[in-house]
């Protein structure tokens, strides 16, 4: 199953983002928080996330994984 929840804010600068996986039979998931500014035109900041829950399953099985992630991006 995947879920996703979106919403932006400050006039579509600032955005926050919920996407998940979930394994029904394991009970096993990926979540991913991430947030991204727009602070300038073609200046975009994102911060995000990779939570594995479970400890066996698709997911589960890279528990120990988890990870944190900054992008900068300029676009012309």
């Amino acid at each position: 199953m995947t879920f996703l929840a979106k919403k932006d804010f400050l006039r579509e600068r600032l955005w926050l983002e919920f996407f998940a996986y979930v394994g029904l039979n394991n009970g096993d998931a990926l979540m991913r928080p991430k947030v991204s500014y727009s602070f300038a035109d073609g200046f975009d900041i994102q911060l995000g996330a990779n939570f594995f829950i479970g400890s066996e399953g698709r997911f589960g099985q890279y528990d120990a994984n988890d990870m944190v992630y900054t992008k900068i991006k300029y676009s012309f």
